[in-house]
């Protein structure tokens, strides 16, 4: 199960958004909604999500701001950055920070889909690697 924070201060699109990857992904997401910067850092340090997607222009912290503050305190959490500005500072900042994809909205489904699945490929891959990784370790040390 893939842990996703949706953070958003339109309530309408982050309900939309949240049905349509709800609708694709069934079980293998479980979706949690913050409504501005500040409340997203705080829900991502309790819930550790693996994914956040994050608009940018909100009240209290701006998207940004809060995807930084998300990285440093998780960081191998994918953020994908959401938003309606197309502006060259804001893809700039967004790959600055270390987000893994900077979508536009109104947001198609098969770009939406197919980010996400990559983004959880290398979740998955990640996953895999530490197990690797510990059993080599203890077998290692058995010796």
């Amino acid at each position: 199960m893939y842990k996703l924070l949706l953070v958003d201060d339109e309530a309408m699109e982050t309900e939309a958004l949240k049905r349509i990857i709800t609708g694709h992904y069934g079980s293998k997401t479980e979706i949690f909604t913050a409504s501005n910067g500040k409340t997203a850092i705080a829900m991502a340090e309790e819930g550790r999500p693996d994914i956040v997607l994050m608009d940018i222009e909100m009240p209290v912290i701006n998207g940004l701001d809060a995807a930084q503050a998300i990285r440093q305190m998780l960081p191998r959490t994918r953020i994908l950055i959401v938003t309606a500005y197309e502006r060259f500072q804001y893809a700039q900042a967004a790959i600055s920070l270390g987000a893994e994809g900077y979508l536009l909205k109104p947001i198609g489904n098969a770009d939406l889909f197919h980010l996400l699945d990559e983004v959880m490929a290398e979740i998955d891959k990640d996953k895999n690697d530490t197990a690797r990784r510990t059993v080599l370790d203890h077998l290692a040390q058995e010796q």
